[in-house]
């Protein structure tokens, strides 16, 4: 497994995120942490540089795409992929999700200083939640994905309901 290495740069209207490696829940928790420590009135183009990807997880692909319907709520104006790598073409293709995505090939005019950001897992219970809301929206983008995606939902979610006391 390649190293999960991960760089964001911004200006005032549009966040860059790079990934770089393998593409997994723990970057999913560290996009979402930085959106969370976002304004709430902040409105951004958002670009994923698909470059350096050598495997990009169902989990992330479904992260990318609950960005993507999010648009024009908070944070979120468009979600873009920028060159991504074949890699990250097949697998998106794969999840039947990669005509749902604007995709271009070039990253001219878009912000450049990258800083870099810690893949972080979360507690195991937030965890749980990224990988059941990612798999339920590329359920809900292509019915094929129930197959192959049903079963990690019912899965972590007989999971977290078992470590969860009725009330």
């Amino acid at each position: 497994m390649s190293a999960q290495t991960f760089f964001v740069a911004a200006d005032d209207r549009r966040i860059v995120f790079k990934p770089q490696g393998h593409c997994s829940a723990l970057l999913g928790n560290a996009i979402r942490r930085y959106f969370n420590r976002l304004p709430p009135d902040a409105a951004c183009d958002v670009y994923f540089d698909l470059s350096g990807v050598d495997l990009l997880e169902s989990t992330f692909a479904g992260l990318l795409l609950s960005l993507a319907r999010q648009r024009g709520s908070k944070a979120v104006a468009a979600v873009h992929l920028v060159r991504p790598s074949s890699v990250a073409v097949s697998s998106l293709r794969n999840m039947n999700v990669l005509s749902l995505f604007d995709v271009c090939e070039s990253t001219d005019g878009l912000p450049d200083a990258w800083i870099p950001l810690a893949a972080d897992a979360g507690s195991p219970d937030e965890l749980a939640e990224l990988i059941i809301r990612a798999h339920e929206t590329l359920i809900a983008a292509d019915s094929r994905n129930e197959a192959a995606f049903g079963p990690v939902v019912r899965g972590f979610t007989a999971a977290r309901d078992a470590r969860t006391p009725s009330a």
